[in-house]
């Protein structure tokens, strides 16, 4: 009864908008009548209904699909446009209708696309020059610029060949065999059109992006190049992943597959990865906190885990070491609980100077500070040392003398050469002022069977 009248419905307002169509309007309602009436025309109707509601479900469907990117951005048809129009170009001028007349075209043809490649190549010269220029001026590796010459280089070659055999076929009109006009091979070609279409684009996007945070970090690190040497490499390795995700997506639009399944899976997939990778989120996390902070940087001397050495590497989830040995310690950043970073902003060399109890410490003090005032003066060793000696006093009576405390206040990573350089000039300067250094001394006496020694 409700589907009789939703029918009858639309008949009796358009009956009331148009009253020349009643007789017309009054003959539908009858068969409509007749068609209900009867059980096998009943059926046919209401298949017929459910297979117009199937449709509408699929072109709705349809249209919640993501459309690929080339056409979105209306490529393929303005490819298809250029190719007809390139075709027409070619049949229009009526040089086809003879022999003579094709010759002459393949011939033009010919020279046409062989100024289209030289101008080509000319013209990927030219870019790749200036970019390089611009590669160099910002101290990036132009390892991948000439990657991409060579690529561009290739691919316009190979596009003009194509180009030119299409345009025989055309000219002499060959149809027994003539893959262009295959269904197969325009298929491919456009898929491979759209693919290279989308990484040639994805290409410029990430060196765009790579030359953007190359500029941003040098401008914020300013003098401070290690913070970025640290930072940058994290930063541009998140952004390649998130890059490297959505590039594929758009390659599997391009092939004509659905991605929304694959979103909503990669969704839930990520939250079982959440709750199955814990100790990996954890060491993200501190990864994150610590490098925000700026606690340590790349070439930094730190303590960590039971660890000390030189800082080779930082990702979000570890650290990498070099001991004095050599050996590489790696460390994820949920096994570190305390760092200690002897590098950071300034370094300093303590000195325990040991002198005998019958010098003089005032006089003793005047040659360390006479030491470290020659090593200010020296260009090698001044711009490493930030301030002049600081002598602390005597910090404790030994066995063997009296302990001076000393330390001297260098630039990071210069404490132990500038430690080394005072020592050596120190030892000099007491041996000249003929300074005391104690140490103890031991006699062996021998006593038939028997050994005795005393230590003094």
């Amino acid at each position: 009864m409700l589907l009789l009248t939703l029918l009858v419905l639309p008949l009796s307002v358009a009956a009331q908008e148009a009253p020349t169509q009643t007789v017309t309007d009054k003959e539908a309602l009858k068969k409509l009548i007749t068609t209900l009436e009867s059980d096998t025309a009943r059926t046919e109707f209401l298949g017929n209904l459910k297979l117009l509601l199937e449709e509408q479900n699929k072109e709705q469907a349809d249209a919640q699909v993501i459309a690929p990117i080339t056409k979105t951005l209306g490529i393929e048809s303005f490819t298809e446009r250029m190719v007809t129009s390139y075709q027409d170009f070619l049949m229009r001028n009526g040089l086809s209708g003879s022999v003579v007349g094709k010759v002459a075209l393949s011939i033009g043809a010919t020279l046409v696309m062989f100024l289209l490649a030289l101008t080509a190549r000319r013209g990927v010269t030219k870019f790749l020059m200036a970019a390089d220029k611009f590669f160099v001026k910002l101290d990036m590796p132009p390892i991948r610029l000439r990657l991409y010459g060579r690529a561009l280089r290739t691919l316009a070659s190979i596009a003009v060949a194509c180009l030119l055999l299409y345009s025989f076929f055309v000219i002499w009109g060959t149809t027994r065999f003539n893959p262009f006009e295959s269904s197969w091979f325009k298929g491919s070609l456009r898929i491979i059109f759209n693919l290279g279409f989308v990484m040639v684009m994805a290409a410029v996007f990430w060196e765009t992006v790579n030359t953007i945070l190359q500029i941003v970090f040098r401008k914020v690190s300013g003098n401070n190049p290690a913070r970025a040497q640290t930072i940058m490499p994290i930063v541009r390795n998140v952004l390649f992943i998130v890059f490297a995700v959505l590039f594929l997506l758009v390659l599997l639009s391009e092939l004509g597959i659905n991605i929304m399944p694959l979103l909503a899976g990669a969704g839930i997939v990520g939250v079982a990865i959440g709750f199955g990778a814990q100790t990996m989120v954890k060491d993200f996390l501190t990864g994150f906190t610590i490098l925000m902070e700026d606690v340590v940087r790349v070439g930094d001397v730190a303590r960590m885990a039971g660890r000390s050495g030189v800082i080779e590497k930082i990702t979000l989830r570890k650290i990498q070491l070099r001991d004095v040995t050599g050996t590489v310690f790696t460390i994820p950043f949920s096994e570190i609980n305390i760092i200690e970073n002897q590098t950071k902003d300034f370094s300093f060399y303590p000195i325990d100077v040991v002198i005998s109890y019958n010098e003089d410490i005032e006089r003793v003090e005047k040659i360390l500070r006479d030491v470290d005032a020659s090593m200010r003066t020296d260009p090698t060793f001044a711009p490493d040392m930030m301030e002049p000696i600081e002598i602390m006093g005597v910090d404790r009576f030994s066995e063997s003398g009296v302990v001076i405390k000393v330390r001297l206040k260098t630039q990071p990573l210069k404490q132990w050469n500038i430690g080394r350089e005072f020592n050596r000039r120190m030892k000099k300067a007491f041996d000249v002022n003929n300074v005391e250094m104690p140490f103890p001394n031991y006699t062996l006496t021998l006593r038939g069977d028997k050994a005795v020694l005393d230590g003094k």
